[in-house]
């Protein structure tokens, strides 16, 4: 479920759902949840998943445009993706990552290799992954060092290792 913050649609949250969630698990900024969106991963539904009487809403009180909804249907560009690694966001950063995969173009393999050292253990799970998928050999000392940083998250070490042997296959 994404909570929607901007305030003035609690009521209609609870008068659509007859009350307020009890547990909220993501909370985005209204922003983010449009670059969520327009990153445009299948594994997340960003605006489109949300109640279309509070999409009405946002239409009707100008949080969303008909140029959003151009941006939503087309293809996220690799500038823009790129330009989401820097986000303040994790997920965004996250999801940013992922989306690059699509492309597999070499000049994204330097800003993956720098989400590598972000603070946030699923960005650098999916950096690693998406440098892995590239398939670039620029990757391998940083896939590296990542290694021997990585003390405690599983699953970082567990898919750094995977991409190493993806890249090591590739060099054979």
């Amino acid at each position: 479920m994404v909570y929607d913050t901007v305030g003035s649609l609690s009521g209609l949250i609870k008068l659509l759902f007859g009350r307020m969630p009890s547990k909220i698990l993501v909370t985005y900024e209204f922003a983010d949840l449009k670059k969520v969106t327009k990153i445009n991963n299948p594994d997340v539904g960003g605006l489109r998943s949300m109640n279309p009487y509070i999409l009405q809403t946002m239409i009707e009180d100008g949080r969303l445009t008909e140029a959003d909804d151009k941006d939503f249907r087309e293809e996220p560009t690799i500038d823009f993706l790129l330009e989401c690694l820097t986000d303040k966001n994790f997920i965004v950063r996250q999801e940013a990552i992922i989306a690059l995969r699509r492309f597999k173009d070499k000049k994204v393999v330097g800003p993956v290799i720098q989400a590598l050292k972000d603070k946030h253990w699923p960005v650098r799970k999916h950096a690693a992954i998406t440098l892995g998928e590239i398939g670039d050999s620029k990757a391998i000392e940083p896939l590296r060092e990542l290694l021997e940083m990585e003390m405690w998250e599983q699953r970082v070490i567990k898919e750094a290792k995977m991409a190493l042997e993806k890249l090591k296959n590739r060099t054979v």
